[in-house]
């Protein structure tokens, strides 16, 4: 056994910092595409709470004639509605005047803690603003 080891060749310091070089690439490569698609989650979710609760809103509206305003709930049994389940937006808070909401979801933990989601939306010209106020260290992308 031990004439096997013999024959089996040691790395030198050369072949050391080139395999070193190569795993720390590969780990930031990794690094840098999770952080992309933890990004790509986020945005995908706060357009799916915007839809949701725009179209219950939008029901809720052609029923009753005004909007259904919220403080800062996780759910809303009007609306049939509840951001618990989210991995995101876990929050949120809705302010109605006249024939125009304000739909404010704010995250409350995790890689994305105080991203908060901001629509506006009236009931004819449909819905006039949606930003998405991203709090992270995730650099963001360059177009």
């Amino acid at each position: 056994m031990t004439a096997k080891m013999e024959k089996m060749k040691k790395l030198n310091k050369k072949q050391i910092i080139i395999v070193a070089a190569i795993f720390v690439f590969f780990a930031a490569a990794a690094i840098f595409v999770y952080l992309k698609q933890l990004r790509i989650e986020m945005t995908a979710e706060a357009g799916v709470v915007a839809g949701t609760i725009i179209s219950r809103e939008q029901a809720y509206f052609n029923a009753y004639g005004e909007f259904d305003a919220l403080e800062e709930l996780s759910k809303s049994e009007a609306l049939q509605i509840s951001l618990e389940g989210n991995r995101y937006f876990t929050l949120m808070r809705i302010e109605a005047v006249g024939d125009t909401l304000m739909l404010y979801a704010k995250s409350t933990d995790g890689f994305f803690k105080g991203t908060e989601l901001y629509v506006k939306y009236n009931i004819r010209d449909g819905m006039t603003e949606y930003e998405i106020i991203e709090q992270t260290k995730i650099p963001l992308p360059r177009l």
